[in-house]
């Protein structure tokens, strides 16, 4: 299987070797010519928040460790109260069990895989150690969602298209119950009224359009496009 694939708008297909499918390690999974694009990868921000957030528990633990120990301080040549060096001690093993968290955490969330695949059975999720499989027939519409914003405002909403998948009826979500985690009511300008959508947040633009090429090759009918330069495909 390919490692990440992308299909941009204007046809030229790129893998990127130096990533990891989300579904590499899955006996069964998507088609070896399936489009797989990673969801809900985590920033070089955020591990490096992580970080600081780990060495400034270690330092902590490092001086409260030097007091219980020596009941001095900074070069202080005056000892510790007794029972000040007790406290130290259990403020010490404190950081040092938030530091192990903190790790134990950033290794399970670099290595939780994520991610949604196209292929000509249908649209494949994974979410860490759940899978589901969403055959084509049972899509009636899908479409690419792209943010607006408002020039001078700041929001907190994703700055990046989002995939929605409108099911044909609701037995889609009752069959696949982890599947609610991702619906969503929209009520539309329409005569039907509200339709549930199925939102997966994808992490750019060029993302965005691979999976926007990959439906209208497999689900032409289905595609309701949604991208600005969609008609360059």
């Amino acid at each position: 299987m390919l490692s990440v694939e992308r299909r941009y708008a204007w046809g030229i297909r790129v893998s990127r070797m130096d990533s990891v499918s989300p579904f590499a390690d899955l006996a069964e999974g998507p088609a070896p010519d399936a489009v797989v694009l990673p969801l809900l990868r985590p920033s070089r921000a955020a591990f490096g928040c992580v970080l600081c957030t780990a060495l400034f528990f270690v330092a902590s633990a490092a001086i409260a460790v030097i007091y219980a120990a020596t009941g001095a301080l900074f070069a202080t040549r005056h000892p510790g109260i007794p029972g000040l060096r007790i406290t130290a001690a259990a403020f010490a093993l404190l950081f040092l069990v938030v530091v192990a968290a903190l790790v134990v955490a950033a290794v399970r969330v670099a290595r939780t895989r994520h991610g949604v695949a196209f292929d000509a059975e249908g649209v494949w999720w994974r979410d860490g150690d759940r899978l589901v499989t969403i055959p084509w027939a049972e899509l009636g519409v899908a479409r690419m969602v792209t943010p607006v914003f408002i020039r001078g405002l700041r929001s907190s909403a994703p700055r990046t298209p989002s995939l929605q998948l409108c099911p044909v009826g609701e037995e889609t979500i009752r069959g696949r119950p982890v599947l609610a985690d991702r619906a969503t009511i929209v009520r539309e300008d329409e005569p039907d009224g509200p339709k549930l959508w199925l939102t997966f947040q994808l992490l750019s633009a060029a993302d965005a359009a691979a999976a926007a090429a990959a439906v209208r090759r497999h689900a032409p009918e289905q595609w309701a496009a949604g991208l600005p330069d969609d008609s360059a495909a």
